[in-house]
């Protein structure tokens, strides 16, 4: 989950910056304006700590592997759409 994460980041960095697509998150998006390695590196940082967190704890919460597959198969979706633009700028 980590690792899709960081590649999410960058790919929306590198979008961003192309102006090729728009951060969907409106707080997001700010923050990502201002100062986008902080926000990349704080991005990853409280996501690497929730997903150690989530680890610790997956034994006491019965939902818990059904909604990391459900992220999971969001975050996948994510990185689809990154593929699409990709593949549309590399036509160009």
């Amino acid at each position: 989950m980590c690792l899709l994460t960081l590649v999410d980041l960058l790919l929306t960095h590198y979008g961003l910056s192309l102006g090729v697509i728009q951060e969907a998150n409106p707080l997001l998006s700010k923050i990502l304006d201002n100062n986008p390695t902080p926000t990349v590196i704080g991005v990853f940082c409280f996501v690497s700590t929730a997903c150690l967190f989530l680890y610790s704890v997956r034994h006491r919460i019965s939902w818990l592997p059904s909604a990391l597959r459900l992220l999971l198969v969001i975050k996948l979706g994510v990185i689809g759409l990154h593929c699409r633009w990709l593949m549309k700028i590399a036509l160009l």
